[in-house]
């Protein structure tokens, strides 16, 4: 017995030495720096305190895609946000968007608040399609688009850059409408080509926001440190080491950074991981040196999904960048490309690469279509499976994950 509690001990001892600390200086994020008068941020704090959203807004995500459209409905919701939508329109038109620290930390709401502020944009853009004001609904979509970009490009913390992610896609789905139910002439075209082409690059506000995120969880752990006097004592070293804490965090967030410029087929994607919060494993978790932290850390798979939908999104983005480029080449030539090469220089700096397998996008001339393999990294529509006739379609097909976007509308 009292060999086996010396060895106790000793092993205790050994692993309650922490590491060196790391260096993380490739994690250290640039700080924020608020703008005057110009700061779009600023203007859109006040459009929230004066948003009238309903509690249950079921009736509204109804009606985006088209359905069960209740036109007093809107023309109320609308009106009663008449302060809100200026507001925003202003800030669209500051050329900063710098965020401020402080009424983030003490007011979460504004986090959720973009979610539905795009949700309106959506609906009066959508409103003004069927009121017969085009120019109106095309200036909505270009707001929506942008407002998604600050959102994302710009973030205070990775929660900015799940919501401006999702406010970019609808955005792009309500440009997608425009082309369905539009005919929109060159220059109309071209102006919508150049919004596209100014939506940021969407691997961008992620790196900051990981960068950030890496910054609180150190301050925190640096904190932890020094309540706990974990750099002194053997018990409390061996389950709480802050140096190899940080290390641990920051590899995770340097894969995560390289992975967000990197093609879906070339990520390093963590496999998932059995969740040990119950049973045996998370004794065993918990017995092993700086245990207790390895509980609470981030599963090494924990933004796998986001990555994905990056990706998914900025297919999205480029497929419709390529729809817009074919129909003026259209107009312009009397007949589609033969290739996509032929967009580029006239059209396109370059044809765009898709986001799951880093080859150029796809394009079926036959079909007046171009296309992404999708997360399965299979090219379904060269092997015969096509998708459905849509402008801007996600197969349903369980036999493919190929994103078609298609140059000519069904009303057309």
């Amino acid at each position: 017995m009292t060999v086996l509690s010396l060895c106790a001990v000793g092993w205790i001892v050994i692993n309650s030495r922490d590491i060196d600390p790391p260096d993380t200086s490739d994690l250290v994020s640039a700080p924020i720096e608020a703008s005057g008068d110009e700061n779009a941020y600023t203007l859109f704090l006040e459009a929230f305190k004066l948003f009238q959203w309903p509690k249950d807004d079921r009736k509204v995500e109804a009606m985006l895609p088209g359905k069960k459209w209740d036109e007093a409905y809107v023309d109320d919701l609308i009106s009663r946000n008449a302060e809100t939508l200026a507001l925003l329109k202003q800030g669209l038109a500051c050329p900063a968007y710098e965020p401020h620290d402080e009424p983030e930390s003490s007011d979460p709401r504004p986090l959720w608040q973009r979610n539905d502020m795009s949700k309106l944009m959506a609906l009066k853009a959508a409103h003004d399609v069927r009121t017969g004001h085009a120019g109106v609904a095309r200036e909505d979509c270009y707001g929506l688009l942008r407002f998604g970009s600050l959102v994302e490009a710009n973030p205070t913390s990775l929660i900015d850059c799940v919501v401006g992610m999702v406010v970019i896609g609808r955005g792009l789905k309500a440009v997608g409408g425009l082309l369905c139910e539009l005919a929109l002439d060159e220059a109309e075209l071209v102006s919508l080509s150049d919004r596209l082409s100014q939506t940021a690059p969407l691997e961008q506000g992620w790196v900051k926001a990981i960068k950030m995120e890496y910054g609180l969880i150190s301050g925190g752990i640096d904190k932890a440190a020094e309540s706990t006097g974990a750099k002194h004592r053997v018990i409390s070293g061996y389950i709480f080491q802050p140096n190899r804490t940080k290390a641990d965090f920051a590899c995770f967030c340097r894969t995560m950074i390289k992975n967000f410029s990197r093609p879906y087929s070339e990520m390093d994607l963590p496999a998932p991981e059995p969740n040990p919060s119950e049973g045996p494993q998370k004794l065993l978790l918990l017995l092993r040196p700086n245990g207790m932290v390895k509980l609470g850390m981030p599963r090494p798979d924990y933004l796998n999904g986001f990555l994905a939908g990056r990706c998914r999104t900025q297919s999205h983005l480029d497929g419709l960048r390529l729809v817009v480029a074919c129909r003026l080449y259209e107009m312009r030539h009397g007949r589609l490309p033969e290739t996509l090469d032929a967009l580029v220089p006239e059209l396109l700096g370059t044809v765009p690469r898709d986001p799951f397998d880093g080859k150029p996008f796809r394009y079926s001339r036959a079909d007046a279509a171009v296309y992404s393999v999708g997360k399965d990294l299979r090219d379904s529509w060269f092997l015969g499976e096509r998708a459905a006739d849509a402008l801007l379609s996600e197969r349903t097909s369980k036999k493919t994950d190929d994103l078609a976007y298609f140059i000519h509308a069904k009303t057309e």
